[in-house]
């Protein structure tokens, strides 16, 4: 039997599958370094999620890690006061407010109707007067100085003027200063009487008073 000899071409295929097969195992059995990649080889598309570990950082970018949150600061000075928090409203200013009420006139005729209404801080002194907006309701007097709305109260300095906007089956209506002076900067009152037996009785109403300078 006559064994040909392999050609050279033969021989050089033969020793690059050999080296291939002996490279791929380098590459299985972690003999790449390095100096092997090139750089920015590995990108974070190549590492699997959840990989890298806290120590495999340095210690530069260990430091720039947040650590647990501490423990809370004292607590900041008080604010401000509030408009609400006025001890004394301040010269020239106007508050307003509105007040409301419904109900069965009772069995008796001439029963009284009487809504307090407080301010939201003490007046200056007593108010110097008080009057009706002009209005649809033919109980109640206008006060010609009080030239506000129902939806815009207005009043000139030290008046309280009040603007109805519902009056059913109510008389004599009017507005005072308490009696006692103790109370006059706080508050006043409207009153009336109902001008119906066993009727449905309601009012309601937008009031100002202005502090004066």
């Amino acid at each position: 039997m006559h064994l040909r000899r392999p050609t050279y071409p033969e021989v050089a295929s033969t020793l690059a599958v050999v080296l291939a097969l002996s490279t791929g195992s380098a590459h299985s059995a972690g003999l790449i370094g390095t100096k092997d990649l090139a750089d920015s080889a590995v990108t974070s598309a190549k590492i699997r999620n959840g990989q890298v570990k806290t120590k495999d950082l340095s210690a530069d970018v260990r430091g720039q890690l947040g650590g647990a949150v501490g423990p809370a600061g004292p607590a900041g000075a008080p604010g401000a006061r509030g408009v609400s928090a006025w001890e004394t409203m301040p010269p020239g200013t106007t508050v307003t407010g509105r007040f409301y009420d419904g109900h069965m006139a009772a069995g008796v005729p001439d029963g009284a109707v009487v809504e307090n209404v407080e301010f939201p801080a003490t007046a200056p002194a007593a108010p110097t007067g008080l009057g009706f907006g002009e209005d649809a309701f033919d109980a109640t007097a206008t006060d010609p100085t009080c030239t506000g709305s129902y939806a815009t109260p207005t009043a000139p300095p030290g008046r309280v003027c009040v603007y109805m906007n519902g009056l059913t089956n109510l008389k004599e209506v009017a507005l005072f200063n308490w009696a006692n002076p103790a109370q006059q900067p706080h508050a006043f009152y409207f009153r009336a009487f109902e001008a119906a037996v066993n009727a449905p009785v309601y009012y309601w109403g937008s009031w100002a008073y202005t502090a004066p300078n």
